[in-house]
């Protein structure tokens, strides 16, 4: 409940059932008739003169405020609300592909590693990334780095564990040039960004910009509609003094010499960029804040189907507090009280029903455990096929998930089928439903990738099998399992791969070749650090030797960087 308020946006806010606010007339009606019958000075204003009337009322007749009358009519009005269904977020389906896209730009020049804030201005950054993606589970992130040049170190993914590990291996030492330029970080997010990208977000960590940084963010976001979010980390001029005066009473002490925090800029760069200043916190209350905004965005920026959340069910709780005092003693309006529990007048047999079944609808029961996350009892309720199958999923349940997927039409319960299939290990089925929805779709965004993955997984169980056959000791311990064989790979018939000799490949072809790249990543160093230095270093060197191109100028390039990577 929290967090709905805290999602609360008036640019969303409506009611579900706006028409029902007619319900609200006939009590009016009831509500005007009770009150003249309960007003004496108003019966007697037609039996007796007015200036006798004058006389003979007193002033102690006078209706109460807080009286039977006057609470149902507050009762009527919030429950009329209830009625109408006020709304203003959206429930996203746990298989609703979160394509909002979060860039998070860390500023990793020689300033931070000042240690203001402890560790350092850097470790402290980096501590805040880790605790907005564990915060932020869904969703792709892209990680960026700057000082005086920027660099993509991730493009955007949704693999939070290797962006993590990338993470770690960041420091000042990685970067090529010295300074702080901020702005070099726009064309690689208008370059690293998917086709299908939904909302773009960029989390900015930084302690400071120049007034050329704030220009060219003006300019940026003036075409692009993005939404910006910058971090500031560091004490600033006063937080400083503050703490050299505890510290020191000479003012010596281990924060002189520091540069403070910027601010002032970071709040124009905010103001300038339509973007949000976020004060750093000792909790993970700021990373709760950015995660929620970046939320409320995505609904904002998103033309999505998804139900609205009815937050009419809270108000429930007001109307049973303005019932109480229909329990006191002499409190009566029979005629109200009986209109609220005349739906209480039929009552089944508690045996015939459980409580549950009173009150909630099959849908209910099954919304009501699936937020429980007692997925496997709340498919069993759910009637609506996308969700009940969704249940299935998250229970992990994959083959019953992917039964009642298949009785969907469109491409996204055949994305979701073939995803079941796959966790299923039912990887020939899985690549033909892969198939079919290719080929209604050939750009499906994740159904390229997914496939291929597949498809690996079958490659190598072919590969497998066919050394099993080779290995004369083996048995005939493959024919026991033919009926597995025809959902997981087509068995030893397939073409099998042949060993390549070990081949060096140099830095340039594994940047330009994905496939060569992703191969030689899975074997890399734990450490990513001195990988990401020498693809740092080669791609500034490229952008220089590019730029003395363009404008005719010779010089030498330098190398190092590229004999470094060719080492690796």
């Amino acid at each position: 409940m929290l967090d709905l308020l805290l999602a609360f946006s008036w640019q969303t806010f409506h009611f579900l059932r706006p028409w029902a606010v007619l319900l609200i007339l006939p009590f009016v009606f009831l509500w005007l008739y009770q009150y003249k019958k309960q007003n004496r000075k108003q019966r007697w204003k037609n039996i007796l003169a007015p200036h006798l009337l004058a006389v003979l009322h007193l002033s102690g007749d006078e209706k109460k405020l807080f009286s039977p009358l006057t609470l149902f009519a507050v009762l009527i009005i919030v429950a009329t609300l209830i009625v109408m269904g006020p709304s203003w977020t959206q429930q996203i389906s746990p298989l609703e592909e979160d394509k909002s896209i979060v860039y998070i730009a860390l500023d990793v020049s020689a300033s931070m590693k000042s240690s203001d804030v402890k560790p350092s201005r850097l470790e402290r950054a980096k501590q805040k990334i880790m605790d907005f993606l564990s915060i932020r589970q869904s969703g792709v992130h892209g990680l960026l780095v700057y000082s005086g040049s920027a660099h993509a170190v991730l493009p955007p993914t949704n693999d939070a564990a290797i962006l993590m590990n990338y993470l770690n291996a960041i420091s000042t030492d990685i970067m090529p040039l010295p300074g702080k330029v901020a702005e070099n970080i726009l064309p690689l997010i208008v370059d690293n960004q998917p086709d299908d990208s939904g909302s773009i977000n960029i989390l900015l960590l930084t302690d400071g910009v120049s007034d050329k940084t704030i220009s060219e963010f003006d300019r940026f976001f003036a075409k692009h509609h993005y939404q910006l979010f910058i971090v500031g980390v560091g004490l600033d001029v006063t937080q400083i003094r503050e703490d050299n005066q505890r510290q020191s009473a000479n003012g010596d002490s281990e924060l002189s010499g520091i540069a403070p925090l910027d601010r002032a800029g970071l709040e124009k760069l905010a103001g300038h960029s339509a973007g949000e200043f976020v004060e750093l916190t000792y909790d993970n209350s700021d990373m709760l804040l950015i995660s929620r905004r970046i939320k409320r965005n995505m609904v904002l920026a998103e033309d999505s189907q998804t139900p609205w959340q009815d937050a009419g069910y809270y108000l429930v709780f007001i109307c049973l507090f303005l019932l109480l005092p229909w329990f006191r003693k002499g409190w009566t309006l029979k005629w109200s009280v009986l209109l609220f529990m005349t739906h209480l007048s039929y009552s089944p047999p508690v045996s015939a029903v459980s409580f549950m079944d009173l009150w909630l609808t099959p849908e209910q029961q099954g919304k009501w455990y699936f937020e429980r996350k007692n997925y496997k009892k709340s498919a069993e309720h759910f009637e609506n096929l996308n969700w009940k199958a969704t249940a299935y999923y998250m229970a992990e349940d994959f083959t019953l998930a992917a039964e009642y997927f298949s009785r969907i039409s469109g491409e996204t319960a055949l994305f979701n089928q073939a995803n079941a299939l796959a966790h299923a290990q039912r990887y020939l089925p899985a690549l033909k439903v892969y198939d079919r929805l290719l080929t209604k779709n050939s750009n499906y965004p994740a159904a390229v990738e997914n496939r291929k993955i597949v498809q690996l997984l079958v490659d190598e169980i072919n590969r497998q099998s066919a050394a099993q056959q080779d290995d004369p000791g083996s048995g005939g311990e493959a024919d026991n399992n033919n009926k597995e064989m025809e959902e997981r790979a087509e068995g030893a018939e397939r073409k099998r791969f042949g060993k390549k000799k070990g081949t060096q490949y140099s830095a340039d072809e594994l940047l330009h070749n994905s496939d060569l790249r992703e191969q030689w990543m899975r074997n890399v160093e734990p450490d990513p650090s001195r990988f990401l230095s020498a693809r740092f270093y080669l791609q500034e060197s490229k952008r220089q030797q590019e730029s003395k191109k363009k404008s005719g100028k010779s010089g030498v390039v330098n190398q190092t960087s590229e004999g470094d990577a060719d080492e690796r």
